[in-house]
């Protein structure tokens, strides 16, 4: 049998078929070529994910870019576990625990924040004490250094308001609860021992002036701004789109003035129907604060009986 080349097979075809048919078969090709390239190049996508997905899940343990590379957090089960963070600089989600120490380089915010060691570690070195801010949550010291204040002026205290404060005995409402209410969550039963707290009523102090040892009700809100930021980019040539290379075949970078959102955590007053501030709790640890004004009055009014009597003073040191 004599070699026939596919060339020829293809030479005998178009021989065999006449113009019209040639021209509409051409025309028939092209119509479909715009519908199958699509299809084709979706398909190569997916298997592209498909395989990208399994690769990375396969080998967990490497590090990688945070731009445009993500892992489900079970899939990282060891090693460190660098978070990206979003435009306040925040890592937000749902739960991150950790048998060791979780520690973020910004904010670590969370519903609710737990240090389980906490209360049974005793700090012996240098201290300061701990203040909650009430907008966001974040714990931090409050300087007492002239350096961070101004308008600094003798505080005017009622020491009558101060001798009128009444400490009282009470139980806290969540406490009875736990020994009496069966539908609550924590309810223990009618054995639990209710603890007595000692204290003083924040209304108590409201309704006396001492505005300056009320925590009053806040409510938390939060605000989107924008602000100016420095971004870079490679430069691409005009004609081609591929990215300009300096000599040592990097690409040439350009800075660029942009603008990003951020979120601002603020908080305000809130108020009763009546447009008044509701108190919610006493600032403890001003309280000691509250008796120097006392002190001083009551020592006043001793050096005046003092020399009203003639009798000697208190020697100045």
């Amino acid at each position: 049998m004599p070699f026939r080349s596919p060339q020829s097979d293809e030479q005998n075809l178009g021989n065999t078929l006449n113009a019209p048919l040639r021209a509409a078969i051409r025309e028939f090709v092209a119509s479909i070529v715009p519908t199958v390239i699509p299809i084709v190049q979706g398909s190569a996508d997916r298997i592209k994910a498909l395989l990208d997905s399994y690769l990375l899940k396969a080998d967990a343990t490497k590090t990688y870019s945070t731009l445009g590379h993500q892992h489900a957090g079970g899939d990282v089960s060891s090693g460190t576990l660098g978070i990206p963070v979003n435009t306040t600089g925040a890592v937000q989600g749902g739960t991150v625990s950790s048998t060791s120490t979780v520690s973020a380089g910004t904010d670590l915010r969370g519903a609710n924040l737990y240090a389980t060691a906490a209360p049974n570690y005793n700090i012996s070195n240098t201290r300061v004490a701990a203040w909650l801010e009430s907008s966001t949550g974040r714990l931090g010291t409050a300087s007492s250094s002239e350096r961070y204040k101004q308008d600094i002026i003798p505080a005017d205290i009622d020491t009558d308001a101060i001798l009128a404060m009444q400490v009282v005995h009470f139980h806290y409402r969540a406490e009875i609860a736990k020994r009496d209410d069966p539908s609550s969550p924590d309810y223990v039963g009618p054995d639990y021992k209710v603890s007595t707290e000692v204290g003083l009523i924040a209304e108590r102090l409201h309704e006396l002036g001492l505005w300056q040892f009320v925590v009053y009700q806040r409510e938390n809100y939060t605000e989107v701004r924008t602000r100016p930021v420095t971004r870079t980019r490679a430069l691409v040539n005009a004609d081609t789109n591929e990215p300009i290379l300096d000599d040592a075949g990097q690409p040439v970078m350009q800075a660029f003035e942009d603008e990003e959102e951020y979120t601002l955590y603020l908080d305000r007053l809130r108020l009763d129907e009546h447009g008044n501030p509701i108190p919610d709790g006493v600032h403890y640890e001003l309280l000691s604060l509250a008796l120097l004004p006392v002190i001083q009055a009551q020592e006043a009014r001793l050096s005046t009986i003092e020399q009203h009597l003639g009798l000697p003073g208190k020697e100045q040191p």
